[in-house]
């Protein structure tokens, strides 16, 4: 096994593949989510929108509690909604060519699987830099989802564990 020299960012490698297996975990993961979430496009009137107004749209338009429904961001212009009942999923992807928020016309379609689960080390961002918020648009300019942050072993390097599309260019 080669050193890579864990205290030296310019002895590491720039980006790594590996193989990972499928674990029951993984399958469990995207058996909860099989026609309970969508990815969501901003397809025009690329107006700023915010989960917080997707929500509300979804209320209003397709009659989804506040507490069914959850948005994140996964890029500047799209979103990841999950939802507690596929009942409410399908109810979303039915409206989706009448949708728009803040005028800007929006694209549903069923989230595939997020076929790699991948453990990334982020080394040198600054102490306030390592929450979650900012970990989010870090890992989001990677094609990845955050699952989890975990403790820290020093200042140096944060460790997350992210659901990847592409791990080979993560």
């Amino acid at each position: 096994m080669e050193d890579l020299g864990a205290d030296d960012l310019f002895l590491c490698p720039n980006s790594g593949r590996c193989v990972l297996s499928w674990t029951p975990g993984m399958a469990m993961i995207e058996q909860s989510l099989r026609g309970k979430a969508l990815v969501v496009s901003i397809l025009s009137g690329r107006r700023e929108v915010s989960p917080a107004m997707v929500v509300e749209e979804l209320g209003s338009s397709c009659g989804i509690l506040l507490g069914n429904v959850r948005v994140e961001v996964t890029r500047p212009s799209n979103f990841l909604i999950t939802f507690t009942s596929d009942v409410d999923c399908s109810a979303v992807l039915d409206q989706t060519r009448q949708f728009q928020v803040a005028g800007a016309q929006l694209s549903f379609r069923l989230c595939t699987r997020m076929a790699f689960v991948v453990m990334l080390a982020i080394k040198g961002l600054p102490a306030h830099a390592c929450e979650s918020e900012a970990l989010k648009q870090i890992l989001n300019k990677l094609d990845c989802q955050l699952i989890e942050i975990f403790e820290p072993a020093d200042a140096f390097m944060t460790e997350v564990l992210a659901w990847a599309t592409k791990p080979s260019s993560t």
